[in-house]
This record gives C-alpha cells, sequence and structure tokens, in this order.
C-alpha cells in the first residue's frame, strides 16, 4: 500500500491542490506504471509510447492539477472555469508572471525561434 510523506499537507497547500489523500495516491501509483511501461521500451518504442503514456495519465486522471478547470472533475470549489474562477492572488501572479516574460497579461505567449547565425 501506498503511503503519503508524513509533509504532503504543506506540500499540497504551496501548490493550491485541493484533491484528498486517496486521489493523490491513484496519480502517484498510475504515473509510476506508466514509468515503468517507458524504462520497459527499448528506445525506439519509447518514442511512440510516450504520447500514449501522457494521454492515458491525462485520460486516467480527470482531476490531473495541469489540466484546465473546465475539464477536471468536480472537486469541492474548483468546478467553475474561466477567469473569475482564480482567486485574486492567482490572478496577481498570472500577471506578475506575465510580466516577467515581457507580455501583458492575458496575451498569448509566443514562440521565438532561431535557428542558425543571426
Amino acid at each position: 500500500m501506498t503511503k503519503l510523506k508524513p509533509d504532503y499537507v504543506a506540500s499540497q497547500r504551496r501548490w493550491k491542490d485541493t484533491r484528498p489523500p486517496e486521489r493523490l495516491i491513484a496519480h502517484y501509483e498510475l504515473e509510476r506504471r506508466l514509468a515503468d511501461r517507458l524504462r520497459a521500451a527499448s528506445r525506439d518504442e519509447r518514442y511512440r509510447l510516450c504520447a500514449e503514456v501522457h494521454s492515458e495519465l491525462f485520460n486516467g486522471l480527470p482531476d490531473h492539477p495541469q489540466k484546465p478547470l473546465s475539464a477536471r472533475a468536480p472537486t469541492g470549489s474548483r468546478n467553475r472555469s474561466g477567469p473569475s474562477s482564480l482567486s485574486t492572488g492567482a490572478r496577481a501572479t498570472r500577471g506578475r508572471r506575465s510580466k516577467r516574460f515581457g507580455r501583458r497579461s492575458g496575451e498569448p505567449a509566443v514562440a521565438d525561434q532561431r535557428i542558425g547565425p543571426k
């Protein structure tokens, strides 16, 4: 049986994760099984398997924290979607993060790839 670390509550608070302990354990066990599949695959298989494992992770965990709020299974008060569901602190953090990367809040990120000399 999988156990959580004694300080998992502090980590949950830090990452604003509201999932119950049994969902955290389910997430951990699924990731371990998928990682085992990747490790057991040959180098050539691993490339193909990576996308499959990734989609299995997100499809297997309806409450995965990296899924958009609108696509997640409702857990407590996190079942709202859109910018209004963000707390004031989360909106402020998003704004600071956008400024740090040189763009206004709400603007899409633009990938800048340069290949070769300027």
